[in-house]
């Protein structure tokens, strides 16, 4: 890694530190405010650094830029009135300067950035009023990539926090990191260093709270905060190679007693040249004694505060804030609104509000659209109700942009929580999750539709949450709710549709009649049969049969007689009778013995029967 790159940053942001409020040269002196306080940018391409002037006009004044590198001070050029300009030693046409008389600015354009460029520019005039600074950071277009989630990680005090930093196209087992924090309403500063060799430096004022350590399995740098207090609240950042950093993650520290901030909305989305209006409500303390300040997070998570309204006196705005930024309150709600006229694509962010000093609210984003530009994301489906065990989809379609040349972010809101960067899609394919996010997903791209798909396959009931996917850093779905359901597809399909439950019931009753009313029938057809044969046989059949009978019950008969016993024949008994049929034709049957009961039944009056 390059010690002097490092270097560079360091002394850049001391120095942006040290000159973060303009000179002080009486009432009618002038005052330099530059924006913006940090840039990022890609090997390559171009930027701009504005530094606005107040109290004097930047038509009749001389501006000087220098660069801070190192803890060296380098002059790049002197802009006249004459609008000549004087470039010094080792800078090029590379490095333009020119004025806005309208909004009273001097401009510094750097054209082609290279990693030397990296550094603290300061504009200055009356050779002793100087800027508060702009840390530039150009990021190789070869170097590595770094990913911080969460990118805002609310906790409490005496809690953990732990944050995350991934990178691509390096091995964190092979490189240096190094830690940033900003304050709000201040500069980056460094405050620990953990080597390859697993050595750690930590800077003055930073305790073994503050645990680094290394992801091998993802690739990831993680820092973990024990025991946080109200002033670890901040912007984090990771750096390597001395130029790549991190987007920032926030942490907020909540105090466990004291008031409570409630924001809303927590997501607005305002037409460029309209007006927004956050709310900020507060529990526990009443809003006409309490001082508020707004701060904004911006797409490059550079914290800044907008303004300050006293409980007892007028609002104060931060340099580079202005009259478009109104604070007030409504004590019939407790609440403190912040009102921003005019919405310009510079004002998204995410904007928080603050109490006692260290007490935040959870956020509001403000988007800005611009529909003739920017892209338009239209989420699909609005709600998707899912049962466990089973996948769900959901579609991001896109209008003015190709997904194939757009890059798409894919966050989570569960219920009672901030949105959360999971997981990445980049344009060469390579996908990038969060920390802890699980391994259940699928993200594709749909050309024909220039849609962007996010499949969760096995869903569990902890995938309940609001899914959103975002492109260009700022342009946000307006999201697809996941339900998950403990009931299964798998299971018996009636058991959740209660018209099928009465149809299967009904079903079943109307199955039970039929085969009762069947086997009545079968019945009354089967007694019909029995009595139509024994009515519909023939006189001479039915004499034989009785005589045959008769003669068999009478042998039996005497059996039952007080002191007699006749032997029952053994191949049963007949008597010829006149008009019986012949032997052959003749049915017998053996006969048991006779229940005597019965026999007094059957032979009543006739008394004792012929021997």
């Amino acid at each position: 890694m390059k010690k002097e790159a490092i270097g560079h940053i360091v002394s850049a942001l001391a120095l942006a530190e040290r000159l973060l409020e303009p000179q002080e040269m009486g009432a009618n002196a002038p005052v330099l405010l530059q924006s913006p306080i940090l840039e990022r940018v890609t090997e390559g391409h171009t930027v701009q650094l504005q530094c606005t002037m107040r109290n004097a006009a930047v038509t009749n004044t001389d501006v000087y830029w220098y660069r801070e590198q190192a803890g060296r001070r380098e002059w790049i050029l002197r802009h006249s009135t004459l609008n000549y300009v004087q470039r010094y030693s080792g800078f090029t046409e590379r490095f333009q300067s020119s004025r806005d008389s309208s909004g009273s600015n001097f401009i510094l354009t750097i054209t082609n950035v290279q990693p030397s460029d990296n550094g603290a520019y300061y504009c200055s005039v009356w050779g002793s009023v100087l800027g508060g600074g702009s840390l530039l950071i150009v990021d190789s277009a070869s170097g590595p990539v770094l990913l911080q989630s969460p990118m805002v990680r609310h906790v409490t005090k005496d809690h953990t926090a732990q944050l995350q930093c991934t990178m691509r196209d390096a091995s964190v087992a092979q490189t240096d990191v190094h830690w940033y924090r900003q304050e709000p309403g201040s500069h980056v500063n460094l405050f620990l260093t953990h080597y390859r060799n697993g050595y750690i430096r930590r800077s003055q004022g930073f305790n073994n709270r503050f645990q680094p350590s290394r992801h091998h399995s993802n690739n990831s740098f993680i820092l973990t905060i024990t025991n946080v207090q109200p002033n670890d609240t901040g912007v984090y950042y990771c750096s390597v190679w001395g130029s790549v950093l991190g987007g920032g993650s926030l942490v907020i520290v909540n105090r466990i007693t004291g008031p409570v901030l409630l924001q809303s909305p927590s997501l607005e989305l305002v037409a460029k040249g309209h007006t927004a209006r956050l709310q900020c409500t507060m529990r526990n303390v009443t809003v006409t004694h309490t001082d508020v300040h707004w701060y904004r997070l911006s797409p490059k998570q550079i914290m800044e505060r907008v303004l300050t309204h006293p409980g007892n006196g007028s609002t104060q705005w931060s340099p580079g804030f202005t009259k478009q930024f109104q604070s007030s309150r409504d004590s019939s709600s407790n609440s403190f609104t912040l009102t921003i006229t005019n919405m310009q694509p510079s004002d998204t962010g995410v904007y928080y509000c603050s109490v006692w000093g260290r007490i935040y609210g959870r956020g509001s984003q403000i988007n800005i659209t611009n529909p003739l530009a920017d892209p338009i994301l239209i989420q699909d489906p609005v709600v998707s109700k899912v049962a466990e065990g089973e996948t769900a989809e959901f579609q991001c379609a896109m209008y003015n942009a190709s997904v194939i040349d757009t890059d798409v972010h894919w966050h989570y809101q569960r219920p009672g929580s901030n949105r959360e960067w999971v997981i990445s899609h980049f344009v060469n394919g390579t996908l990038t999750k969060a920390q802890g996010f699980h391994d259940r997903v699928q993200l594709s791209r749909n050309v024909s539709r220039n849609s962007y798909i996010l499949s969760l396959v096995n869903v569990t009931l902890n995938d309940t949450a609001v899914y959103s996917c975002s492109v260009w850093s700022y342009i946000y779905g307006a999201g697809s709710q996941l339900n998950v359901t403990e009931e299964s597809s798998h299971g018996i399909p009636w058991t959740s549709d209660p018209i099928l439950i009465i149809g299967t019931i009904l079903g079943f009753a109307v199955l039970i009649c039929i085969v009762l009313l069947t086997f009545y029938l079968w019945k009354q057809n089967l007694c019909s049969s029995v009595k139509d044969s024994t009515q519909g046989s023939p006189v001479e059949d039915q004499n034989a049969v009785y005589e045959n009978v008769n003669d068999s019950l009478t042998a039996a008969g005497d059996q039952c007689l007080p002191g007699s016993y006749r032997n029952p024949p053994s191949t049963g008994h007949r008597r010829n009778v006149k008009d019986s049929p012949a032997d052959s034709d003749s049915t017998y049957m053996p006969l048991q013995q006779w229940d005597c009961s019965i026999y007094s039944e059957l032979s009543g009056p006739k008394g004792t029967p012929e021997t």
